[in-house]
């Protein structure tokens, strides 16, 4: 019989405890592998939020130990100053910014990252500072912050770290900051002598004494500068070196070369024994904002002196009561700019000038003074020597020498522009060697001297000047040595007014043209040369002198001219002197009688039937005089009109043809003498067609 075996497999009960256990390990396995990466993503954010808590640590520590000064301190705000400006640290409640070259950067906060607390607190030495009502450290007691901390909680999520940092704060004490090296000295000396103070560097000095002398380094180029504050921030004043107890001292002296440049900006020099300043060599050299008060000795040259130089600049610099030989003394400069300027009171005894240029050994030299003043000086305001550049001296004054204000002993061109000389002997002198050079005046008041404008030249423009008030001449070809040219000057729209002699050309020498003039009131003759046959007068007046002309050997060129009431008449002039004479009016029996055109004797015509008021100095023709339109007829002397009333234009009167006297013809303007136009344009040479004033 056939038996069946029992078969057995796996009950359900196993397949249970097989697929719990599975399970168990799977959970434990799934669960380990997520610890771990939940745990890697916490260590980022933590390593996120330290990097980003120590970036911005580390701004704030290299930023508070360059401060000099700590300006505003609250718990949530740190201003900071320092040699490259205001830094500012600032907490909005969110996050931290920080503040910096007209720049603003989040350095704790974004969109990620949550600042939870933030906090600045402020130690002086041990003893914690305590804010006032206004939450902020008080002003008084900013400068005894050392110590800064700073406490903050950030989070990322759910993540959070503490942080906190400490620095330590030194504020600036000594008084000579090296910009680019962020160092201080206690001496400005001291800086010249650090071992890595380069080329360039900004060397700053606070406002304040200095009893010391500074040797700046040979062949160095930087910028020293002074009359800082306290955070070396904004010049508030000058550095004062101070030189009273220092034997044979000089303020600052430094020695350059060809290409080097120095500037020195922001210093006061006082009772230096020598100099006050003394450069030589140097290509390049600015000495801005400074000054010299006191001291010198007439054994040395000058206040500020440079010998041998390429471009200097003096700007906006001072000279006063310095014993001197000059104020402002330069040897062998290429190119000279003065500007801003002020001289006074230079010298002891009979010498001392307030400017002495001389020497360049460049061909194409310029100086330039512009805009300056030197006054009561002992010898000379400015004086030029044995000087073959070009020279612009433009809106300058000079008073009180007791020789000249402007002495000229150049071989260059002189154009001298919107200047006042007054109370000196002569006002502009020329002497040495002319060569073949031109002086041009324009603009200019002359008053209250001796001489007015001494000439020396072989060619001389004199354009709306007012010559005034002193004993001698007003205008003075001079004649020794004689010129190497015959000379031609040039006289327009100018008045000279009670001077001893007017005009005066000496013989064989030059030639004389004038236009628009008026000479009037000299104490001696109105117009005086040997050889009258050089001298052309277009629109002249020449009137109530002592005598009117001096002057023989030939007819002198007159037209559109009044020469009238002079004490003693021009009887005394040969008649061929008046037979060029047109359409004028001549105190002389002659005139009338010559070959002249059109000429009235005027001996038998009162001046005040032909001026505006002669006893005020208005020699302006007077309404209804018979002189307006009496000039010549020839249309080149017609007068500008007015088209709607065909009357002529200001200060001619009556039509469009010429008036006699000083303010008729084409070329009248309103005022005979100065008309300043302020102008320090140099880089063309100045004519006719460019005035526009005469």
């Amino acid at each position: 019989m056939l038996k069946l075996r029992k078969i057995s497999g796996i009950s359900l009960l196993e397949i249970v405890v097989a697929v719990a256990l599975t399970t168990i390990i799977a959970g434990a396995v799934t669960a380990y592998l997520t610890g771990s990466i939940n745990l890697e993503q916490k260590g980022k954010v933590y390593n996120q939020l330290n990097q980003n808590a120590a970036v911005a640590f580390g701004w704030l520590e290299r930023d508070i130990r360059s401060a000099s000064f700590i300006t505003k301190a609250t718990p949530t705000k740190l201003v900071l100053t320092t040699t490259a400006g205001s830094i500012t640290y600032n907490f909005d409640g969110s996050k931290l910014t920080r503040a910096a070259s007209g720049s603003t950067e989040t350095l704790l906060g974004s969109a990620s990252e949550a600042v939870n607390a933030f906090s600045f607190s402020y130690r002086d030495q041990n003893i914690p500072l305590v804010f006032n009502s206004s939450n902020e450290i008080d002003s008084a007691s900013l400068m005894n912050i050392r110590l800064v901390t700073l406490v903050l909680k950030m989070s990322i999520g759910k993540q959070a770290i503490d942080a906190t940092t400490s620095v330590r704060f030194q504020p600036g004490s000594l008084p000579v900051w090296n910009v680019e090296l962020s160092r201080s000295y206690a001496k400005i000396s001291s800086a010249f002598i650090d071992p890595e103070f380069k080329d360039y560097h900004h060397i700053r000095v606070r406002e304040g004494i200095y009893p010391e002398t500074v040797s700046l380094p040979l062949f160095k180029s930087f910028y020293l500068e002074g009359g800082y504050d306290q955070a070396f921030i904004n010049q508030v004043g000058t550095s004062v070196i101070d030189c009273t107890n220092i034997t044979n001292s000089v303020g600052i002296a430094g020695v350059g070369n060809s290409s080097t440049a120095l500037t020195i900006d922001g210093f006061s020099i006082e009772n230096p024994a020598r100099e006050g300043f003394d450069f030589s060599f140097y290509g390049a050299l600015s000495i801005r904002n400074c000054s010299v008060t006191g001291g010198g000795n007439p054994t040395y040259n000058g206040a500020i002196a440079v010998s041998v130089g390429g471009n200097v600049t003096i700007e906006n610099c001072k000279v006063q009561n310095y014993k001197g030989n000059q104020g402002l003394f330069f040897v062998r400069i290429k190119n000279l700019t003065i500007r801003d300027c002020a001289v006074s009171y230079v010298g002891t005894g009979s010498s001392g000038s307030g400017l002495n240029f001389t020497f360049p050994n460049e061909t194409g030299a310029v100086t330039k003074i512009i805009n300056s003043s030197f006054n009561n000086c002992r010898l000379l305001g400015i004086q030029m020597s044995d000087y073959s550049g070009r020279t612009f001296i433009y809106n300058c004054e000079t008073s009180g020498s007791n020789n000249w204000g402007i002495a000229d002993g150049s071989e260059g061109d002189v154009e001298i522009r919107n200047c006042k000389l007054s109370g000196n002997n002569t006002g502009y002198a020329g002497y040495g060697s002319p060569a073949n050079r031109n002086i041009n005046i324009f603009n200019s008041e002359i008053k209250n001297i001796t001489n007015g404008i001494a000439l020396y030249a072989t060619g001389a423009s004199i354009y709306n000047c007012d010559i005034s008030g002193g004993g001698g001449f007003g205008v003075i070809l001079n004649n020794t040595p004689p010129p190497v040219n015959e000379a031609q000057v040039n006289i327009y729209n100018s008045r000279i007014y009670r001077q001893g002699t007017g005009v005066f050309i000496y013989p064989d020498l030059g030639k004389l043209t004038m236009r628009n003039c008026l000479v009037a009131e000299s104490g001696n003759y109105g117009l005086g040369s040997m050889h009258f046959d050089k001298i052309s007068l277009n629109n002249v007046s020449i009137v109530n002198n002592l005598n009117s002309l001096a002057g023989d050997s030939g007819p002198a060129s007159i037209k559109s001219s009044i020469i009238k009431s002079n004490l003693t008449p021009s009887s005394s002039l040969q008649p061929l002197a008046w037979s060029n004479v047109q359409y004028s009016l001549i105190d002389n029996p002659n005139v009338s009688a010559s070959t002249g055109i059109a000429n009235q004797n005027s001996s038998y015509v009162a001046l005040a039937d032909i001026f505006t008021n002669p006893a005020n100095a208005d020699y302006s023709l007077k309404d209804g005089s018979a002189r307006i339109d009496g000039g010549h007829i020839d249309p080149i002397f017609n007068e500008s009109i007015n088209p709607a009333t065909s009357l002529a234009l200001p200060p001619a009167k009556g039509f469009q043809r010429c008036d006699m006297g000083a303010y008729g013809g084409p070329h009248a303007k309103n005022g005979v003498g100065i008309k300043l136009e302020v102008s320090d344009d140099t880089s063309t040479d100045w004519h006719e067609d460019k005035l526009g004033t005469y």
